[in-house]
C-alpha cells in the first residue's frame, strides 16, 4: 500500500526573516523597484504597505528607500528584515508582545548625495511589557518622530509602577553614546515600586550594581 509521508513546510524568507505568506506587486524600472503592494503574514500578525527602492547605477549601491506600512510584527523579525539601515531606529525599543505600528520612513543610503540619513514617523501601541531605552513600561502608546540619531517620542501613555505615565521622551546619539531624557507625569503609582524601577534603570544605564532603596 501507499505509505503516508510528511512533506516539508517551506516559509518565504525576506532578508533572513521567515514569514507564513508574502505577496507583493512590483513595478520595475531601471534602478527603481516600486512596491505597489506588499502583504506579509506571520504567526503573530501581519504587515501591509508600499515601498520604493532606488539604486545608483554608478556605484551599484542603493540611494534611497521609502517605506509606508501598517504592521503587527515582532521587533526582532522587523530588525532582521530592515537590517542595519534601521538598527538605530529600532534599537531603543523592546516589547514582549508584537506592537501595532504605522510607519512612514525615508532612508538615504550610501549612494545618496548627502550620505546616510533617516527620517520619518512611527505611531505605535503595544500591550504587556515594553522598554524604551531600557526604561520599564507596559501597555504603551506613543508617536515617535525620527531624524537621524534623534528620536522625539511624544504623546506617551503607559503603565508604570501601578500608575499611569504621560508625557515625552527624547533620545539622541548612537551606540554607547546614546542619551535619553524623560519628561513624564505619573499618577496613581506605588512609590516603592517606582523607586525600585528607577534605581534599576539607572544601574543599567551606568552598568553598575543597584544601590539599596
Amino acid at each position: 500500500g501507499v505509505q503516508p509521508c510528511a512533506l516539508p513546510i517551506y516559509h518565504p524568507t525576506v532578508r533572513g526573516g521567515a514569514f507564513d505568506h508574502v505577496r507583493t506587486r512590483l513595478f520595475i524600472r531601471p534602478h527603481f523597484f516600486d512596491g505597489l503592494e506588499l502583504f506579509a503574514t506571520h504567526e503573530s500578525g501581519a504587515a501591509r504597505g508600499t515601498f520604493l527602492l532606488e539604486n545608483d547605477p554608478a556605484t551599484r549601491s542603493w540611494k534611497s528607500l521609502d517605506l509606508d506600512a501598517e504592521a503587527t510584527m515582532p521587533l526582532d523579525l522587523v530588525r532582521r528584515v530592515i537590517g542595519p539601515v534601521g538598527e538605530n531606529v529600532l534599537s531603543p525599543f523592546a516589547a514582549a508582545e508584537p506592537p501595532e505600528a504605522k510607519v512612514t520612513l525615508h532612508f538615504d543610503g550610501p549612494a545618496a548625495p548627502g550620505g546616510r540619513h533617516v527620517n520619518g514617523l512611527v505611531v505605535a501601541r503595544t500591550s504587556g511589557e515594553f522598554r524604551l531605552s531600557q526604561f520599564p513600561l507596559s501597555d504603551v502608546s506613543f508617536r515617535a518622530a525620527i531624524r537621524d540619531d534623534e528620536i522625539q517620542v511624544d504623546d506617551v501613555v503607559a503603565r508604570f509602577a501601578g500608575g499611569t505615565a504621560t508625557g515625552h521622551v527624547r533620545l539622541w546619539g548612537e551606540g554607547a553614546k546614546r542619551r535619553v531624557g524623560f519628561d513624564l507625569a505619573l499618577k496613581g503609582a506605588q512609590l516603592g515600586e517606582a523607586a525600585a524601577a528607577l534605581n534599576q534603570f539607572i544601574a543599567l544605564r551606568r552598568k553598575k550594581p543597584m544601590t539599596p532603596v
